[in-house]
This record gives C-alpha cells, structure tokens and sequence, in this order.
C-alpha cells in the first residue's frame, strides 16, 4: 500500500504540534523561573538589580500564560479529534457537541461513546483541567475592570498602590501560582491514562504521548 497516496480524506489535528508548544513553553517557563530563584528579593542590592528582577519576573509570568494556553489547546484539539475518530460518534449530536462548553462537550461525548459517566467526583486530574480552563478563558476573553479610585491607595509607598493593584488583577485573572503551572507538565498523559478506564477501544497515537 503506497502511504503517500493522496486518495481518500487526510485527518489533519495538532494535538501533536500543541504538545511540543507546550514542550517547549514549559521549558521557557522553568527556565525564567530559574533565573528568579538567582535573585531572592532580600539579597538585592542596587535599583539595576531590583530592574533586572523584575524583568525576569514579568518574563516568567508571560512563560507562564503560555504554559496554561497551550495546555487549554492540546485538551480541545484531543477532545475534538477523540469525538471525530469514533465509530460510535453519532450524527445527530453534532450540533450539540459542536456548541458545547469544553468542559460540558468532552463529559457529553465520553457519554455517548462509551454509555458511562465520566466520574469527576474527587477527581484530581479533571479538577486540575477545570481550573485552568477557566483560567484560560479570563485570560483569552479578557475584560476591563472598573475600580474605584477612592479604593486606591493614596498614602504610603509605590510599592503599597503596586501591591493593591495585583490584588485586583489576581481577583480578575486568577492567581494560578507558579507550583499548579508545573504540575501542568504531565496532565495530559495522565488525562488520557484515566480515559482509558472508560474507553478502552479507542486506539490511541503514540504521538500523543510524547517523551
């Protein structure tokens, strides 16, 4: 059988393309977080210093929104290709799963494809994908926050208004801490080892999985 023949439909999906974005958007991230622990805030010395600092810090934070977005990425992307892949996938469901929340159309679609409940009670893993979900979407769907100015500092230091003005950002954004990033590494492989209790007919690519 030629492999190359260009007969019949080519399945194109970038589960795989977004696990190597993620790859490497967590290399970038462990890396910047590195370069902060070599400057412990107590330990500077010099305006240059603290600068220097800060400019890892706020690197770190962007390697950080784009370990969260490229987990968010290869979830969809597998769930819409677990969803299209099955011979159970029922047609008239299309719709439906089509305009489902993630979260809702890949619980609906386990459903449908396997006739059981996804168990999400106590289920680390799914509470792990939940929360960075939403995480996600309140960074992607970003919205204008009204704060009050009388609510802002007026006396005191810089550093007393800065520190008020991250307590609203954490409270628009959430403050997804640089610990449950890098629990982020691995979700994927251990979401799909779950899955396979479920499912245990669907064939899953190698390439998924990456090393």
């Amino acid at each position: 059988m030629n492999t190359n023949s260009m007969d019949g439909p080519i399945i194109l999906n970038n589960v795989s393309l977004y696990l190597k974005l993620c790859e490497l958007s967590m290399k970038d991230f462990r890396n910047s977080y590195n370069k902060c622990l070599s400057y412990p805030q107590y330990k500077i010395q010099n305006v240059n210093e603290y600068i220097e600092f800060k400019n890892y810090q706020e690197e770190l934070e962007i390697h950080k929104i784009r370990v969260i977005i490229n987990t968010v990425l290869i979830f969809e992307s597998f769930v819409n290709d677990y969803i299209f892949k099955s011979k159970q996938y029922c047609q008239q469901y299309r719709d439906t799963l089509e305009h489902a929340y993630l979260k809702d159309k890949f619980l609906l679609a386990v459903k449908l494809i396997t006739g059981k409940d996804y168990d999400t009670k106590d289920n680390e893993i799914w509470n792990r994908y939940k929360e960075v979900i939403s995480i996600r979407n309140k960074l992607v769907h970003s919205n204008s926050m009204n704060i009050k100015r009388e609510n802002i500092p007026t006396s005191g230091s810089a550093r007393k208004v800065i520190k008020y003005m991250k307590y609203q950002e954490d409270k628009m954004y959430g403050n997804y801490s640089y610990k449950s990033t890098f629990e982020l590494e691995n979700i994927f492989q251990e979401f799909i080892e779950n899955l396979k209790k479920y499912d245990k007919n669907f064939n899953f690519p190698s390439n998924y999985l990456h090393k």
